[in-house]
């Protein structure tokens, strides 16, 4: 779907297309949750496993404006 960049810094960004993501850990959870995925057309539903980890995905900013500015 995309891809994870870790960086030297320890900074993680996720890439999307064009599209930069900054990339923080998330809040801690007490309770067990599973990441499934559905496909609506056939009617089926798939487990993929145990979440491990939440993390909290925001757009890099930064790179949107060098994006917009590039186009002008």
């Amino acid at each position: 779907m995309g891809k994870m960049l870790v960086y030297k810094s320890g900074a993680v960004k996720f890439k999307l297309g064009d599209a930069l993501y900054d990339v923080s850990p998330g809040s801690d959870c007490i309770f067990s949750q599973d990441v499934a995925a559905i496909n609506t057309a056939a009617r089926k539903c798939c487990v993929l496993g145990e979440l491990g980890q939440r993390v909290v995905i925001t757009p890099d900013v930064d790179s949107l404006l060098d994006a917009t500015i590039e186009l002008d």
